[in-house]
């Protein structure tokens, strides 16, 4: 009779790990995917959603073969690309940005390169004319819905979640337009040099050689870690008001020519010089549209410092569990 009750144990026991197991499998097939991945005020983006779009971003860089092919580079752009189109669907009508669903429909048409015109019988064309017409529009169609099927399917979206993804890049590509348009002919400029150093101590002895009269261009091609002034020995060349993230600019924009200064950042410990400023100069199409992105990433900000933000996939202060189901969707 014990023995009997040993076996019944054992087989409950059993019964019990392959139920946990099935009921483990359930949960990560049809719940884990609704859980919420990212939430911009009242948009909510959930991980199935999440996992398409980080599996479409990889495809979209060259695959698994790419150099970005890893959670650690792939996820922070990935969310920085969804927190930034749940502040557009939110307040892009604030600046008197929108779009209509035919805007949404052509740019859809557009992404998957299937050109479908309408076009109208000419006067006085004959009926078999005109059929004829109809009939290759409705054949178009069908070939448009057909590949829109497919690329669904390929995407893992949605038709609503494809149109809402479609819609916020419309509205950020619309935004970037209109602060472009807004760019000035001409602005307050200023002309600087920098050497980038990573730590203050450093800075301060670079500060110490310039005022001791040692050559800014030597010591930028010797020291500098900036790389795309470090050659032109710091030469950054000449700036916009506007062009600059709003604490360099008013840093720069507030030193007289010839003055010296330091100033510490993400990126490490900056020196400036400044070698002349302008009260008006023309800009060129390169400062311009530099400009514009600054513009935008102005106000893409402002509105993130007043929108509630929760992100489950932040690599530092996310959901374990969360980033390592979107990794495992994603990688493999």
């Amino acid at each position: 009779m014990l023995a009997f009750l040993g076996v019944l144990i054992v087989i409950v026991a059993a019964l019990g790990l392959v139920g946990a197991a099935v009921f483990s499998r359930f949960w990560e097939q049809n719940n884990r995917p609704k859980e919420l991945a990212i939430q911009v005020g009242e948009q909510r983006y959930n991980l199935g959603y999440y996992s398409h779009r980080a599996t479409m971003f990889l495809d979209s860089i060259g695959g698994r073969g790419s150099q970005f092919a890893q959670p650690s580079l792939l996820l922070p752009q990935v969310s920085a690309n969804i927190i930034e189109e749940g502040v557009a669907l939110q307040y892009a009508a604030d600046e008197g940005v929108t779009a209509t669903p035919d805007e949404v429909d052509a740019s859809i048409r557009n992404k998957i390169s299937v050109a479908i015109s309408t076009p109208s019988p000419a006067a006085g064309a004959s009926g078999t004319d005109a059929g004829q017409a109809v009939a290759s529009v409705l054949a178009q169609q069908k070939t448009f819905e057909s590949i829109y099927r497919g690329q669904l399917e390929q995407s893992g979206l949605n038709d609503q979640e494809y149109r809402s993804m479609t819609l916020a890049q419309l509205l950020i590509s619309k935004l970037k337009d209109k602060f472009k348009a807004a760019v000035p002919a001409a602005a307050e400029s200023i002309h600087y040099e920098q050497i980038l150093v990573r730590d203050p101590s450093s800075a301060d002895d670079i500060v110490r050689r310039l005022n001791s009269g040692e050559d800014f261009a030597v010591i930028a091609r010797q020291l500098s870690l900036d790389t795309s002034t470090r050659d032109k020995g710091g030469d950054v060349g000449w700036v916009a008001r506007g062009g600059l993230d709003p604490a360099s600019e008013a840093l720069l924009f507030s030193l007289p020519p010839g003055a010296i200064q330091k100033s510490t950042s993400a990126q490490g410990t900056f020196v400036y010089k400044i070698i002349e400023k302008a009260n008006s100069r023309p800009l060129e199409d390169t400062m311009k549209q530099r400009v514009a992105d600054q513009s935008y990433t102005n106000w893409l900000q402002s509105k993130l410092q007043s929108v509630p933000v929760r992100n489950e996939l932040d690599l530092t202060s996310g959901n374990v569990d969360k980033i390592k189901w979107v990794a495992g969707k994603v990688f493999g």
